[in-house]
């Protein structure tokens, strides 16, 4: 199995590795360097729940750009909690207010900014910005996935089924009727994808990568890599939309992220039983390689029949991992359970594509590989866990193993974690929190 050399949906270059670096996003990903002087010392509140003696603490964590060091303060005890270390963890792209660390065995959520220095210079790195994934496009999203991973990083994504209600609430009314009415036409009964992103200056990005004007004809004349450009039909059928505004950013996420249940309508294959679940784990996302992931599964013959990204907590994490306590050892279960809620993972659910209505969970198994990677490279190596792996916890992805769990461990993260409303309720307010 290798990586596909041509996007499904017939992606007009034969490789992302082939296209000429001239993406206007290019060096301003967040995984890219920072442009602005970092201030000697950032400065963050974060917040600990002390399960034990189930105890809230609010803490000081200060980080030092210069050596990468840590150090933090119990801001109720005014005491030191951590004396200053480097972890190999804890980088500089990871602290933004929402953001969730994983510190020394204990989960901390950044909740504030712990002085003005820091909030003046990390408030411009953590703009937001909205992207629809529009059906013509869809088949394409491997590669989408890709391009979107140079230059943001995706808080949340939702494959969903529009409704006529939906497209009607979704589409611009000001652009005319009689394209108003074709807009809600092209979109009724289809399925998109979408995604709500963060990066420094993210609408001017979007606007870069999907291609300011409608008509992909006219992308193609001022930027031949943009997403219109090579994804979109026609000016109806242009392949996206992104919201242009601030306050369009908000209502267009709030829609989709919401919890709603018109938003996570079941695919016809998963009502016949024959999806299987996977989920791409976060330090898959964290390296910005989901999309490489992706893209591995489609070539390997699967189709994308539902997605999402959410951000487990570790209660979440224990519950779905459940029915694997007593499979594993005790520490590599909740080695299992600490990656899983370490930051946001993407949970995909396949089916096969020239053979829908065939079961796919053993197959999916076998193109996954053994848990263990280093095994995985010796005895398997074209599989997924050989290629993406690092460790039995950081092993790439998590496969359903019985076909009579398949629907369950889908439903658990498209239908119950996403009536939770993804923790959404922030992009509402400030829009400073993804969690």
């Amino acid at each position: 199995m290798s990586c596909f050399k041509q996007c499904p949906g017939g992606n007009k270059f034969p490789n992302l590795t082939d296209v000429p670096v001239v993406n206007p996003c290019e060096g301003f990903g967040y995984r890219a360097p920072f442009r602005r002087e970092v201030p000697f010392k950032l400065v963050f509140v974060a917040q600990w729940y002390n399960e034990k003696v189930e105890i809230e603490k609010r803490l000081l964590l200060s980080y030092y750009h210069f050596d990468g060091t840590i150090e933090m303060k119990d801001l109720d005890r005014q005491l030191p909690f951590l004396s200053r270390i480097k972890l190999e963890n804890i980088k500089l792209p990871d602290l933004f207010v929402g953001n969730k660390l994983y510190i020394l065995g204990r989960h901390m959520i950044i909740v504030d900014y712990g002085d003005g220095t820091t909030k003046d210079y990390c408030t411009p790195l953590c703009e937001r910005a909205f992207l629809l994934v529009r059906p013509e496009a869809v088949g394409n999203l491997p590669c989408i996935v890709q391009r979107l991973e140079k230059c943001f990083r995706i808080v949340y994504a939702k494959m969903a089924r529009m409704t006529k209600e939906m497209a009607y609430e979704l589409s611009k009314p000001d652009e005319g009727e009689e394209f108003h009415l074709k807009s809600i036409h092209s979109l009724n009964g289809k399925v998109v994808v979408a995604f709500f992103l963060m990066a420094e200056k993210a609408l001017e990005k979007l606007t870069n990568l999907v291609g300011e004007d409608l008509d992909p004809q006219e992308c193609l004349l001022k930027n031949h890599q943009s997403l219109r450009a090579l994804y979109g039909h026609d000016k109806m059928m242009n392949g996206f939309y992104y919201s242009d505004t601030p306050e369009c950013i908000i209502k267009d996420a709030s829609f989709f992220f919401s919890g709603c249940p018109r938003c996570t309508l079941p695919s016809e294959m998963r009502l016949n039983g024959t999806t299987t679940c996977c989920v791409i784990k976060p330090h898959i996302l964290r390296e910005g390689r989901a999309g490489i992931v992706l893209g591995d599964i489609v070539a390997s013959g699967y189709e994308i029949t539902g997605l999402g990204v959410f951000w487990l907590n570790k209660k979440q994490s224990e519950e779905f991992y459940e029915i694997y306590k007593r499979i594993y050892v005790e520490s590599e279960y909740w080695e299992m359970v600490d990656e899983l809620s370490i930051g946001p993972c993407m949970a995909v659910e396949l089916a096969l594509k020239n053979n829908p209505q065939t079961n796919p969970v053993e197959d999916f198994r076998q193109c996954v590989g053994p848990p263990d990677p280093d095994l995985a490279r010796k005895v398997r190596p074209q599989t997924l866990r050989a290629r993406h792996g690092l460790t039995k916890a950081q092993n790439a992805v998590h496969c359903t193993d019985l076909p009579e769990d398949a629907i369950s461990e889908i439903e658990y993260f498209l239908v119950l974690l996403d009536r939770q409303a993804h923790g959404i309720k922030n992009v509402t307010g400030d829009m400073n929190s993804p969690c």
